[in-house]
């Protein structure tokens, strides 16, 4: 049967609209594993209330903004400061760990992941970064 999922969609950039949501299903639901994928949900789930009793898991894959000019730097900054609030923070390289643990995140939080696929004979094939 597998474990059962929801996609929660932002209607728009700053669409706070999810975080109720959230609170409402977990409370009424029974949930108690969150786990969200990109900055902008990582957000939501870190606005999660402590008292509801979810264990947050996020997953990062990488911070691309550079420039405070960029708009997802804002939004990466923004996740930057609540990643505390999750109980697990995901990465898929160690640097990238390095990265979150220097934003605050204690090494208590934090695991490794590596990206990648199972290949025949069971060997790890990492994925290569295409071109451009």
């Amino acid at each position: 049967d597998g474990i059962a999922t929801r996609e929660v969609r932002l209607r728009h950039r700053f669409d706070l609209e999810p975080v109720r949501d959230m609170i409402a299903e977990a409370a009424g639901s029974g949930v108690r594993i969150l786990h969200s994928h990109g900055y902008k949900a990582n957000i939501c789930s870190a606005l999660l209330p402590k008292r509801l009793g979810v264990a947050k898991v996020a997953t990062l894959h990488g911070w691309t903004g550079f420039s405070p000019t960029h708009r997802v730097w804002w939004y990466e900054a923004a996740e930057r400061a609540l990643l505390r609030r999750i109980d697990v923070v995901a990465t898929v390289h160690s640097s990238m760990r390095n990265l979150v643990a220097r934003s605050g995140v204690a090494g208590s939080q934090l695991r490794v992941i590596p990206n990648g696929v199972p290949c025949a004979g069971g060997e790890l094939a990492l994925r290569e970064r295409p071109d451009g």
